[in-house]
């Protein structure tokens, strides 16, 4: 048995020896032909195999990245060109980099854009302050213009009160409205800041105070135009002026007293507008002027 396989043995021995068998006995050989930069050493760093200028090949730098990996006897190296991953690489920064820079610019535009509308929405709203407050501002100047040693403290006085109302109507355009409200405490401060002024006018003026309670804006806004339309039309007629806020059963109501003198034309003018807004102005008149503007839905109580 022992014989047969000796003979089996030395048989293939011989077809490899003389080529009828293909083997792998030119280990060196086939590394030089091989393209790629692979080499074996051993333990003691000596080069046994290698495919390529071993000083070349194996030279590492930001293209070439070595690797090595240990084997029975020694260990196995091998070069890989990283360069088209590099490439890639920085295409990839430079992508990222212009992303960057653009999405940059996207978010200044929109700042840009954002402020540019808060802007315009701003000028329209002062636009639009101005626009209301035009009949007082060129009274104002009308009096400026026409003021003068003998009418000065007259006019000033005047230009005080219709100054307040300039302020106090700005004011409340200007306001943010919780659900469209506005505390009674706003209107009550500009009335009670105009009455200040319609005091040196030589006419008392008088504003009650009252409880809390919320207040539509544009009924507050409608209700401080009636207030000086009012005023306007009777400073200097009257000695007197009292003004009072009531809020009873959701409805809200501002009350005007004036003393003997009074006349109400301009007050008449106002009606459509206040109409709009469910206004109505009921008119008492015996020794005085009592105007009372009520709205249905005046407002809530807090």
């Amino acid at each position: 048995m022992e014989l047969y396989a000796f003979i089996v043995i030395g048989f293939v021995e011989s077809c490899i020896q003389t080529g009828l068998i293909q083997a792998n006995v030119e280990y060196k050989k086939m590394f030089m032909l091989s393209n790629r930069p692979i080499k074996i050493s051993d333990l003691s760093g000596n080069t046994l195999y290698a495919s390529q200028n071993e000083e070349k090949a194996f030279k590492e730098d930001e293209d070439i990245r070595v690797f090595n990996k240990e084997i029975s006897g020694g260990v196995i190296s091998w070069a890989a060109d990283i360069s088209t991953l590099n490439a890639l690489n920085r295409n990839i920064k430079e992508v990222t980099e212009q992303i960057t820079t653009r999405n940059e610019f996207l978010r200044n535009d929109i700042s840009v854009k954002e402020e540019y509308s808060k802007l315009d929405t701003r000028n329209k709203l002062y636009d639009n302050i101005a626009l209301v407050v035009k009949p007082q501002l060129e009274k104002v100047q009308n009096l400026i213009d026409n003021t003068n040693d003998d009418n000065f403290n007259r006019n000033i006085s005047e230009i005080a009160v219709l100054n307040a109302y300039i302020k106090r109507r700005s004011n409340m355009e200007l306001m943010d409205a919780t659900d469209g409200c506005l505390p009674s405490e706003e209107l009550f401060t500009a009335l009670f800041e105009s009455s200040s002024y319609i005091c040196l006018c030589n006419t008392k003026a008088v504003v009650s105070p009252t409880k809390s309670f919320l207040i539509p804006k544009a009924e507050m806004i409608a209700a401080f135009d009636f207030f000086e339309a009012v005023v306007e039309e009777n400073l200097y007629k009257v000695q007197s002026i009292f003004v009072s806020l009531l809020y009873k059963e959701e409805m809200f109501s501002m009350r005007i007293a004036l003393s003997e003198g009074a006349s109400f034309e301009t007050g008449e003018m106002n009606a459509d507008k206040l109409e709009a807004l469910g206004g109505k102005i009921n008119k008492d008149c015996d020794d005085a002027t009592v105007l009372t503007l009520s709205f249905s839905k005046g407002g809530d109580s807090v």
